[in-house]
């Protein structure tokens, strides 16, 4: 009995000394978290030098505290470049959004969204020194390209861009999927398919989940054809877009475009569903695009065809990312992956759902269960009446 009492003192110490040691952490976070706010109200008030020293006092704080090469100092960096950008000092940002880019390939490899965004920017920032050291109006330039991995902002409202963005870009951008495919033993795992891009794999944490029935599938004996009933429901619903990504397992992730959502989970009015960037003339609109974004509540559907199970990722997807998936998935299934029998598969449905405070975007859990999304969403009506 002492032996049991020493035990369960030695663990409350063990509690109590880990709180203690992660108090310091919780208040730098809080304290980067303020900061980052701050920086917004700054930038909204074009009072852009104050917001550029609070920017590298924040880069300073994360260097500190999780070294030169962390994902979240990646982020810090770009957001000071957005900053020297809107002021002109294009010189002063590239050296960062090199850093940053470095940091990210180092990170997750040459072939994440996070990676290749951040290649995007830093060209584009290449383009408009080139342009104004040659006398011509950098306003010419063509939008830079649309977020991949790291900040759609509006994500609300946005698409995900190529290095960390000011407001929504993600601080834990999505680790790349596996390389190694699994072996082709399973009904779903006849071939790999080069025409698909990789889903981050293990899928990021889900706002809500759901496996769809049996029953709501019935008679579907390839992937395509299941495929064809998912598309079919989502059509009849408004999702007209979408796009598809290999898992892991071989498998087929088909993702929706990013929405707009009532609390209560149904779709916003048809003007307000979709939500876009506004358009950018040059670099400098751009970035400050990127600073807008509208509040409400927003999410994406993902349907993973499959026949093993799989458990999500700890690290979450930040709007920017989900987004990009629309734009940096394949637009339809190739033929040797719709004609996989598809007899031991399921369909699991991970609902990505995120929030946004008018400064900046995140994931959140979700109130509804994903069997509640999908209804208020009106996808398992139809799915039902298909059969």
């Amino acid at each position: 009995m002492k032996a049991f009492v020493r035990i369960l003192i030695l663990a409350a110490a063990v509690t109590a000394l880990s709180q203690l040691c992660a108090e310091p952490a919780r208040a730098q976070s809080n304290d980067v978290d303020a900061l980052n706010k701050r920086i917004v109200e700054l930038y909204t008030a074009e009072k852009y030098a104050e917001a550029i020293v609070l920017a590298k006092q924040v880069l300073e704080i994360r260097e500190k505290a999780l070294g030169p090469n962390h994902p979240e100092v990646a982020l810090s960096l770009a957001k000071l470049a957005d900053l020297y950008i809107v002021t002109g000092r294009y010189a002063d940002a590239e050296p960062l959004y090199q850093r940053s880019l470095g940091i990210l390939q180092k990170t997750y490899g040459s072939n994440h969204p996070s990676v290749k965004q951040a290649q995007q920017q830093l060209d584009q920032l290449k383009l408009a020194q080139a342009k104004r050291d040659s006398g011509a109006q950098v306003a010419s330039m063509p939008p830079p390209p649309a977020p991949a991995a790291t900040a759609p902002p509006p994500q609300v409202s946005a698409a995900p861009p190529a290095s960390p963005s000011f407001t929504t870009r993600s601080a834990r951008p999505t680790p790349p999927a596996s390389a190694a495919p699994a072996p082709p033993s399973s009904t779903l795992s006849a071939s790999t398919s080069p025409a698909l891009p990789d889903f981050p794999w293990p899928p990021p944490t889900a706002s809500a989940s759901y496996v769809l029935p049996r029953n709501l599938l019935p008679d579907r004996a390839t992937v395509g054809q299941v495929a064809d009933t998912i598309v079919a429901a989502l059509e009849r619903t408004g999702y007209v877009e979408r796009s598809y990504f290999r898992t892991q397992s071989d498998g087929v992730a088909l993702v929706t475009r990013l929405e707009g959502i009532n609390d209560d989970g149904t779709a916003l009015a048809a003007g307000k569903r979709w939500p876009t960037l506004q358009d950018s003339k040059d670099l400098m609109s751009a970035v400050r695009g990127l600073f807008f974004v509208d509040r409400g509540l927003y999410r994406v559907i993902v349907f993973i065809l499959q026949d093993k199970p799989f458990v999500q990722s700890p690290d979450s997807v930040s709007g920017e990312q989900a987004r990009s998936w629309l734009r940096t998935g394949a637009n339809m299934l190739p033929a040797e992956v719709a004609n996989r029998p598809f007899s031991q598969g399921e369909c699991s449905v991970l609902i990505y759902e995120f929030a946004s405070d008018g400064t900046a975007v995140r994931r959140i859990d979700s109130r509804l269960t994903g069997r509640e999304h999908l209804e208020k969403a009106g996808v398992l009506a139809y799915l039902g009446r298909a059969n």
